[in-house]
């Protein structure tokens, strides 16, 4: 059998249940199975004199109900009645189950708010991590696209010098140099691809001056054909230059 200190009567009061209510007076209660029953015969105890209420003095025997005396005594008479005992426990009852409610509402809001904070944060990591993941691999992607069209790009221009070289080595197929003119096209053809570009040709002054000219086909470019007739301008020029100053005195 358990035994209850009073305040937890104003619970049974509302409850209903069988059980034991300690008092503080020096005497145990079977409260029984009707609450309400169990609280008029606490109130029955509590009222020393049998006279019906319960006076400032006759609730000095329990503690909790002198702490709570004024409360319970509506009408100042200063006595309880049976009606203003039990209703004073049922409020009292009512003020704990709301003050528990609360804390009990505050307690689950704080751990929902902690538990959404921590889902929060490792959504936020997760996020991190798969952005840096999602940076690193569009970086690799990007990595090798870059190389890929860097290959690209070497092998097209692969494929353009090895069509030049094939083109010049046509081009130049029956063409004879003299040693020196082979020695000088040789000499300005830097990539050795058989012809010589506007650049290239810019290393002689004569062959630059007579590019122009010598370019037959308009291409920007010189095959051993025209570079020869780049330099044999060169050379007639001069000898023109030579025969008709001997004439003129020149």
């Amino acid at each position: 059998m358990r035994y209850l200190t009073l305040p937890l009567a104003a619970a049974l009061l509302c409850a209903g249940t069988a059980q034991a209510v300690d008092l503080d007076l020096n005497t145990k209660i079977n409260i029984g199975v009707n609450a309400e029953t169990s609280l008029s015969e606490q109130f029955s105890k509590l009222d020393a004199n049998d006279d019906g209420v319960i006076t400032e003095n006759e609730a000095e025997a329990n503690a909790s109900l002198a702490s709570m005396f004024d409360t319970y005594d509506k009408d100042d008479s200063g006595t309880l009645t049976s009606a203003e005992y039990k209703a004073g426990l049922r409020a009292q009852a009512d003020q704990s189950l709301a003050e528990q409610t609360k804390a009990g509402a505050k307690a689950g809001y704080e751990a929902t708010t902690e538990a959404a904070g921590k889902a929060a944060g490792k959504a936020k990591s997760g996020a991190k991590a798969g952005y840096e993941a999602s940076k690193d691999a569009a970086g690799a992607v990007a990595d090798k696209t870059k190389a890929g069209v860097s290959a690209t790009a070497d092998a097209a221009a692969g494929l353009a010098n090895d069509s030049r070289k094939a083109a010049a080595a046509s081009a130049n197929a029956g063409v004879e140099l003299s040693s020196k003119l082979a020695a000088r096209f040789q000499n300005l053809d830097g990539n050795d691809d058989g012809v010589l570009t506007r650049r290239e040709a810019s290393a002689n002054a004569d062959i630059e001056s007579n590019f122009d000219m010598a370019d037959d086909n308009d291409d920007g470019l010189l095959n051993k054909a025209e570079f020869k007739v780049a330099a044999n301008a060169r050379a007639e020029s001069g000898l023109l230059n030579s025969v008709f100053g001997g004439l003129f005195g020149s």
